[in-house]
């Protein structure tokens, strides 16, 4: 068993780069405040929320009026819900104060098989994958996001988003 007293003074000053909290699409352990005061407690310098469905820049505003002893800041994942590889939605979450941006997750292509069930090996499916297919069945789900071509190259619209990420 670890330390509990070097375990806390590890995440003292530090940032968590990917949590999830709630409000989300999928049920979380809690909400951005309860986040926060725990994050403010351990002495963390900060948080990076992250949904795989919405952008978290304006939660993260607010964590930061509530509370101004812990930094937080928003993230953005590619996925279809907000375009997928959409330039436009990653200058919006930058004027939003958004820092992070993640490539697609649960609507990348290489999780495509998995979303269809093709290669089912019985065991029990992650919740976001019962919304996928849940999306899969209505016809809503949208197309796989590729980051890159078939000859393996990056898409004009990845290098675009990065190119607004660059900014």
């Amino acid at each position: 068993m670890a330390d509990i007293e070097l375990v806390n003074s590890l995440v003292k000053g530090a940032y968590d780069m990917h949590i999830h909290s709630e409000p989300d699409v999928l049920p979380r352990k809690f909400d951005d405040i309860v986040l926060a005061e725990h994050a403010i407690a351990a002495g963390m310098a900060g948080v990076v929320l992250k949904s795989h469905y919405i952008c978290t820049a304006d939660r993260a505003n607010l964590i930061n009026k509530m509370f101004p002893d812990i930094k937080a800041f928003g993230g953005l994942v590619l996925n279809n819900s907000m375009g997928g590889l959409n330039p436009l939605a990653v200058d919006v979450a930058g004027r939003l104060g958004n820092k992070v941006v993640w490539f697609p997750t649960v609507d990348a292509e290489n999780e495509a098989k998995n979303i269809t069930g093709e290669h089912d090996d019985g065991k029990p499916v992650p919740y976001w994958m019962t919304i996928a297919r849940a999306m899969l069945a209505k016809g809503i789900a949208g197309e796989p996001v590729k980051v890159t071509d078939s000859d393996g190259k990056v898409t004009d619209a990845a290098r675009q988003c990065m190119e607004v990420i660059a900014e």
